[in-house]
């Protein structure tokens, strides 16, 4: 029994100390609660009101936003007219998005000089009424002249002056001389009526003169030019910036940091009744001004935040001390089995703690531990799951770590770990690669610390974390790429600050607009600016920027050498996490090789334009001549004894023959013909070419020629240069109207081609070179026309005095001679063209007199084919005058069914090319079919080469119409076979 109260005894005792502290520990508790709801109650006021109050500042910066980028609509411009700033305000779309501002306006800042003229500027706008008011003598005046939008009760303070009033005065006044955003104090906008009037105050950003300094007060006061300002009405303000709150909490805002009913500017429960569960007063400066924001918990505010009675808790702490009382007895009893396993988990515990206070540092990482004297090594779940491991994959030894690192890390992990066991570092910190399960290498981070030594200093334990960063590397490649492609872009890009100042350009930039980064870092894009683009661009190109959209569109820009180049602009904006604009950023893109492309386009146009009329007209217009030079012939022979008509009749045959060759001229230089390249002596060529020329210029005009000696022989097209040389010297002939001294000269020399002339002409082949020159004193061409001289249908005559095809002609004609053309002019010096043209190494052999001899026929019979009658009538006279039978055809088929009837009497047909029912080459192959020998020849009125490109038709002899009747007669005799 004794033994049983020496039991007993201690468990009364502890179950009358456990009752005495429960209570104790409930009455602890209700105060820890009470003070806890209270406590909560904080918190949730606290985190309320201040979320309202980075919401009211957000917003304010928000304004101060919009009126910088008024600002710079002024900066940006010469000057900002009344519709360029209603483009600029409505495009900010305040009653969407920016709920609460009255207005975005411009105050100008009038002297007492200037104020007689300002009243009548704005008055021719069409203001009959409009004045500066109140009315008085002043230093200076300040007149709101914009104010968008221009509603009825905007159109109030049309032409106050702010200035004139203490409070808007003070703030101007502060704004003018720091630069920054002012906020007025409480005022009563003159926008108010009778009707429901709220407490109002006004932000205002000065607005200087471009390009002056503005480091000191003086400074700025002396380039001030007005204000770019905004009234806000504070219960819209407020509200719009909030929206409606529950009744739960009161919010007032008074002004200059005073709790006074005469600072009130806003309340937001002005009819509450009842007390507070709780206030708070928090300050915020906004724009040089500092507002008191006082907030009240109203008795809902409570359980709107969702805290309820502490009496259900209290009942149950109660019920928890009275389980705690009861489970003494047990408690007591198995105390020292226990203490017992608090002793083990202690031991087991203690061995750990090094180990897991480490992995603490690296929560969610990987963790292992070293033992660096048995090699041993502990990898955490964790280590193996970043490596994507089942548990028995990795081996807890240092050698199955090291085999899955990258090979190229090796090196540099092991240097680090012994950098750190040496005691060179406090830490081993090292990012390496190591391989995933699935066969990939990862990035990790791996840092450890050595946390046992033993005796003589030797590391005995590292322990240390493993985190995977992989993501990290990912975006740092990323932002790699993306600065380098920014960098490298072939399109230039800009990037300014939100005042528009240059804080980045990329080589492209350079390259494109001659700047370098360091002259146009600090600089405004008005560096580019080339006055090409109007006010009102500008206008809505700001607008659009500073309200956070996207800009794009097509400008001309000019470089640092004053040329001008089209561009493709973009300009976005970049906003910080908070929303306020920190910087735009401008991508340009030059059109000034898609342009040259157009440019060539069109011109490849006008020259099909070309090759489709001359191809249209030719094989009619070579029909006609060969009739007239026909006739001619015949004619000239007939008045052989006259020599007066028969030198008449020379020249019109001459004539007919150059406007053939200039026929033939326009099929090359549209590309319809090829022109027939033979050895020219140049020499002689240009000196019977001046001589021939020289009796057709007024008597006025001195030619002079400057023609060295020499064998100069090129490769050519004589009926193509010589139609050069027409055109070059009929248009220095034209120039020279109305100079007093008109002169032209014509100059021909060797050329020796340097490194330079072939950088500057990579399509000329050849060093040694024929440099012929047609220089005239005349007019001259502006170097405006200069540029377009080569250009189809371009030309400086007047109506009716040229073609504006000469030029062009004469530039594809030497183009097709493989040489180039090149014009130096100045105005009313004169102009001085040159050709350089690649020369031969042989010498021309003389002409044989012989070779232009008329041949006689010997009575053979002739089959002539041609559609046209007229010119089939004279050549067959021709023909007949040389001795020649002649049977004729108007067509293909016709001649196939005469020559199947008398083959054996024809001895040559002569075939027209395009015919009707049967053309040429057609008739010649049905005429072959009946006999392969026939002797056959084409004469065509268009290009040869459309003949002779067909290789079974490229022996056959072609001859151009209009023809020379002794060419023809040579041909028709080899074709005979007669000497």
């Amino acid at each position: 029994m004794e033994h049983y109260r020496k039991g007993v005894q201690p468990v009364l005792i502890a179950t009358l100390i456990m009752t005495v502290l429960v209570s104790a520990i409930i009455v602890f508790s209700w105060h820890q609660m009470v003070d806890a709801r209270q406590q909560h109650l904080n918190d949730e006021f606290r985190s309320d009101i201040a979320e309202i109050r980075v919401k009211i500042a957000e917003r304010m910066t928000a304004y101060s936003q919009i009126l910088k980028g008024g600002r710079s609509l002024f900066l940006a411009s010469s000057e900002v007219t009344r519709q360029e700033w209603h483009t600029y305000v409505s495009s900010l779309q305040l009653d969407k998005d920016y709920r609460g501002i009255q207005g975005v306006g411009y105050a100008m800042a009038v002297t007492p000089d200037q104020l007689s003229s300002h009243e009548a500027e704005i008055r021719r706008e069409g203001f009959r009424d409009y004045r500066i008011w109140p009315e008085g003598e002043r230093d200076l005046y300040t007149a709101i002249v914009y104010l968008e939008p221009f509603d009825w009760r905007n159109q109030r303070a049309f032409g106050y002056d702010m200035f004139a009033q203490s409070t808007r005065h003070e703030a101007m006044a502060r704004a003018r001389d720091s630069g920054e955003p002012s906020l007025s104090g409480k005022v009563l906008l003159v926008q108010e009526t009778n009707e429901e009037p709220q407490a109002g105050t006004l932000l205002y950003v000065p607005l200087y003169r471009k390009d002056v300094p503005l480091e000191t007060v003086a400074q700025r006061r002396d380039a001030l030019l007005g204000w770019v300002y905004s009234p806000y009405r504070m219960d819209d303000l407020i509200e719009g910036m909030l929206g409606s709150r529950a009744s739960d909490l009161r919010l007032q805002i008074y002004d200059d940091n005073a709790d006074h009913a005469d600072n009130l500017l806003y309340d937001s429960q002005p009819n509450a009744a009842g007390g507070s569960l709780i206030s708070f007063n928090l300050p915020l400066e906004t724009a040089g001004r500092v507002w008191q924001l006082r907030f009240q918990a109203l008795p809902a505010y409570a359980e709107a935040i969702g805290i309820r009675s502490l009496v259900p808790e209290m009942a149950g702490m109660v019920l928890i001390g009275l389980l705690l009382i009861a489970l003494t007895w047990n408690l007591f009893n198995t105390q020292r089995r226990a203490s017992r396993l608090a002793h083990q988990l202690t031991a087991s515990l203690r061995q750990s703690e090094e180990r897991w206070s480490f992995a603490l540092e690296g929560s969610g990482d990987g963790v292992w531990d070293w033992n660096i004297s048995t090699g041993k090594v502990f990898f955490s779940p964790r280590f193996r799951q970043i490596l994507g491991l089942e548990e028995g994959d990795l081996e807890g030894s240092m050698e199955g770590w090291k085999q899955r690192l990258h090979a190229g890390d090796v090196d540099m992990v092991e240097h680090e770990l012994a950098r750190h066991l040496r005691g060179e570092s406090s830490e081993y910190v090292c990012e390496y690669r190591i391989r995933h399960r699935n066969g990939r290498y990862i990035w990790v981070l791996g840092r450890g610390r050595v946390i046992s030594y033993s005796e003589d200093g030797t590391p005995l334990r590292l322990v240390g974390t493993t985190s995977d960063i992989s993501r990290r590397r990912q975006a740092e490649e990323k932002i790699r790429l993306l600065s380098q492609s920014v960098h490298q872009s072939g399109e230039a890009i800009m990037m300014t600050d939100a005042t528009g100042m240059i804080e980045y350009v990329n080589p492209a930039f350079t390259t494109i607009t001659g700047y370098s980064e360091a002259e146009a870092v600090g600089q405004t894009p008005r560096l580019l600016n080339s006055g090409a683009q109007s006010n009102q661009l500008y206008a809505a190109l700001w607008a659009t920027i500073s309200s956070g959209r996207t800009w794009h569109g097509r400008i001309v820009d000019r470089k640092k050498d004053g040329s001008f180049y089209p561009a493709m602009l973009t300009i976005s904006p970049i906003s910080s996490t908070g929303g306020e604009i920190t910087h735009y950023v401008g991508i340009q893109q030059s059109l000034q090789e898609y342009e040259d492309m157009e440019a060539r386009f069109h011109q490849s146009q006008k020259m099909e334009a070309i090759g489709t009329l001359v191809g249209g007209i030719a094989h009619d217009f070579n029909n006609t001549l060969a009739g007239i030079t026909g006739n001619l012939y015949l004619a000239r022979k007939r008045v052989q004894e006259q020599p007066e008509l028969y030198d008449r009749l020379g020249i019109i045959e001459q004539l007919a023959f150059r406007a053939a060759a200039m026929i033939k001229q326009l099929l090359t230089f549209s590309r319809k013909s090829k022109p027939e390249m033979t050895p020219v002596a140049i020499h002689s060529f240009i000196k019977e070419t001046i001589k021939l020329h020289r009796i057709s210029l007024p008597e006025n005009i001195e030619l002079k020629a400057v023609v060295g000696e020499g064998d100069f022989v090129i490769m050519g097209d004589v009926n193509l240069l010589q139609q050069v040389m027409i055109n070059l010297l009929n248009n220095a002939r034209d120039a020279l109207d109305g100079i007093e001294h008109p002169a032209i000269e014509v100059g021909l020399e060797r050329y020796n081609a340097d490194e330079q002339f072939h950088a500057d002409h990579p399509e000329l082949a050849g060093d040694q070179l024929v440099h012929i020159r047609v220089c005239d004193n005349g007019h001259g061409i502006s170097q405006t026309d200069l540029a377009h001289v080569f250009e189809p249908f371009f030309t400086t005559k007047g109506v009716g005095k040229g073609t504006g095809l000469g030029l062009s002609m004469v530039y594809g004609a030497i183009q097709s001679h493989r040489g180039v053309i090149s014009i130096e002019s100045q105005m009313e010096q004169g102009t001085c063209v040159h050709i350089y043209l690649p020369l031969m190494r042989v010498r021309v052999p003389q002409e044989n007199e012989d070779v232009l001899r008329v041949m006689h026929g010997q009575g053979e019979c002739i089959l002539l084919v041609d559609d046209h009658e007229e010119t089939l009538a004279t050549h067959r006279e021709v023909l007949e005058s040389l001795n020649y039978r002649v049977i004729t055809a108007t067509n293909g088929a016709d001649a196939v069914d005469i020559y199947r009837k008398q083959q054996g009497h024809i001895d040559l047909v002569v075939l027209d090319v395009v015919m009707p029912r049967m053309g040429g080459k057609e008739a010649f192959w049905e005429i072959r079919a009946i006999d392969p020998m026939a002797r056959m020849m084409f004469a065509t009125g268009y290009d040869r080469g459309n003949v002779q490109k067909d290789p079974d038709l490229a022996d056959i002899p072609v001859i151009n119409k209009p023809f020379v009747v002794a060419e023809l007669s040579q041909v028709i005799g080899r074709l005979l076979k007669r000497s």
